[in-house]
């Protein structure tokens, strides 16, 4: 099968630990981002709890934690953990 022969030659990569360590930095910072204070009836939007299903607009009844809340949607309470 022909092959080019660039592809057969032995070389050493240089900076992967260097790229590896920017991407796990870049993943962090994503990760751990400080969300914005919503107050009580603030108007939020809601994840489905069915794939491919609409997010549902909400209000926040209470909040629990930093990433922790209690909403309200439409005749039922949701318990939601972000």
């Amino acid at each position: 099968m022909p092959t080019a022969s660039i592809l057969l030659c032995h070389y050493v990569v240089e900076g992967v630990e260097k790229k590896i360590e920017l991407k796990r930095q870049k993943a962090k910072s994503y990760h751990n981002h400080t969300l914005p204070h919503l107050g009580v009836d603030q108007e939020v939007r809601l994840a489905p709890l069915q794939k491919g299903k609409t997010w549902q607009a909400g209000a926040l009844v209470k909040q629990l934690l930093d990433r922790s809340m209690v909403a309200h949607h439409y005749h039922s309470i949701l318990h939601h953990e972000m």
